[in-house]
C-alpha cells in the first residue's frame, strides 16, 4: 500500500503473539523520535502506537520511555530493547522471505546495474539481501553509465537495473518502483545564501553542473529551462562528492537529490541542504528487468528493497535534511507511489 509498515493488522487487542509487532513500532517511535511521527509513518493513530509501546513496557515490566521530557527520551531499557529489537525484527523478516521462497530455483549468477548515487549506499544493503534470502551465489554491479539509455539492460549485459529511467520507449520490461525522491538546492552554508530565489543565486554565483551523459544532469537542466533559467556553464562534475567539496569552498551551488547528498557527503562539509525554491520536481528509483525472465524474483526482489529502504535507508536522509521526512514516497506493490513521507 505504499506506506513503510510494521504491519497491516494495527488493531491493538494485544496478546503475546503481538509482542513482535509492537517491538517493530517501538523502533519506529524510537527512530522517528516520537509518537506522533511514528503514528503518520505507519499509517495509524497516534493512540495505537501508544498502545503498543504501553504493552511492551507492561510485558516486560520497564519503562522504555521517558515521558518527562520534550522531545521524548528513550530510558536506558528503552536504548536497549531499541538495538536488539532492530536485529531481531530483521531476522524476522529474513526468515518469512526464506520460507515465502522455498521452492524456488536459485540463481547462480545476477549482474546488476546501478545509477551512481545508490551504489555505496543502498546497493550493499540490497546485495546482501541477494546473496543471504535468495540464494544468489554471485553477483556483479555496474555503475554510471550502466544506466544510461543504451544501457547494459538492453544489451544483455545486465540482469537487473536500478534507475531513474523508466525507459518506457521500450518494451518487455518489468519495472517495480522502490521510492522517489525530490530534488533539492545545495549551497554555501554563508548565511547570504539563505532563502534565496534561483534566480538570485544564477546571478550571485556559478550553477555546479552535473554532465549531461547523465540522467540526473539532463532532467536538471530540464527543469532549469523550463524555469528559463540559463547560468552560465563554469563548472561540471560526474560526482557529487565533488560538487559538494567544490560548494563547500565557496565556489557555486548546485541541484541535486537526497540520496546522491548521502552518497556524496565528507565530514566536514560546509554544505547547507535545503527545498528547492519555486517549484519542485522528482525523480524515481525502480528496479527494471527483461520481462518473464527471473519470474517471481523482481517482485519479492522489489518488495524486500523497500523494506530495506523504509528501515535503513530513509532514516539516514531523514537525519542530514529533516525537512525531508514530509517528502519521500515509497513505491507500492502496484507500481503507484501515494505521499507517506515520514522516516
Amino acid at each position: 500500500n505504499g506506506t513503510c509498515q510494521a504491519g497491516t493488522d494495527m488493531t491493538v487487542h494485544l496478546t503475546k503473539i503481538d509482542f513482535l509487532k509492537s517491538l517493530e513500532v517501538f523502533v519506529f517511535v524510537a527512530n522517528a523520535g516520537s509518537m506522533t511521527s511514528a503514528a503518520r509513518l505507519l499509517g495509524i493513530t497516534q493512540s495505537a502506537v501508544s498502545q503498543h509501546v504501553r504493552h511492551l513496557e507492561d510485558d516486560l515490566n520497564q519503562r522504555l520511555i521517558d515521558r518527562s521530557v520534550r522531545p521524548m527520551r528513550l530510558t536506558t531499557a528503552g536504548f536497549a530493547l531499541r538495538n536488539m529489537a532492530i536485529q531481531l525484527i530483521g531476522e524476522a523478516s529474513e526468515i518469512r522471505s526464506a520460507i515465502r521462497r522455498m521452492g524456488d530455483s536459485p540463481i547462480n549468477q545476477l549482474r546488476i546495474a546501478v545509477i551512481g548515487s545508490l551504489a555505496g549506499t543502498l546497493v550493499p544493503l540490497l546485495v546482501r539481501r541477494l546473496t543471504d534470502d535468495f540464494n544468489v551465489r554471485h553477483v556483479s554491479v555496474r555503475r554510471g553509465q550502466a544506466t544510461s539509455r543504451r544501457n547494459a539492460l538492453v544489451r544483455r549485459e545486465a540482469d537487473l537495473l536500478v534507475t531513474s529511467d523508466p525507459m518506457l520507449e521500450l518494451e518487455n520490461l518489468e519495472r517495480h518502483e522502490l521510492y522517489s525522491e525530490p530534488f533539492i538546492l545545495l549551497t554555501p552554508t554563508d548565511p547570504r545564501y539563505q532563502r534565496v530565489t534561483l534566480p538570485e543565486l544564477a546571478a550571485t554565483l556559478p550553477l555546479i553542473r552535473y554532465t549531461t551523459d547523465f540522467i540526473t544532469g539532463r532532467v536538471i537542466e530540464n527543469h532549469l529551462h523550463r524555469q528559463r533559467l540559463e547560468p552560465a556553464h563554469t563548472l561540471e562534475f560526474d560526482s557529487t562528492r565533488d560538487i559538494m567539496a567544490m560548494i563547500s569552498a565557496g565556489r557555486g551551488w548546485s541541484i541535486t537529490t537526497p540520496s546522491s547528498v548521502l552518497h556524496g557527503r565528507q565530514p566536514g562539509d560546509k554544505v547547507r541542504i535545503a527545498p528547492l525554491p519555486g517549484p519542485g520536481f522528482r525523480r524515481t528509483i525502480m528496479i527494471i528487468v527483461r520481462a518473464n525472465e527471473l519470474g517471481s524474483m523482481p517482485a519479492h526482489f522489489a518488495e524486500m528493497s523497500r523494506q530495506v529502504i523504509c528501515r535503513d535507508f530513509l532514516p539516514r536522509i531523514g537525519q542530514i535534511a529533516p525537512f525531508l521526512r514530509d517528502d519521500i514516497r515509497i513505491g507500492s506493490r502496484d507500481g503507484s507511489a501515494p505521499p507517506i513521507a515520514q522516516l
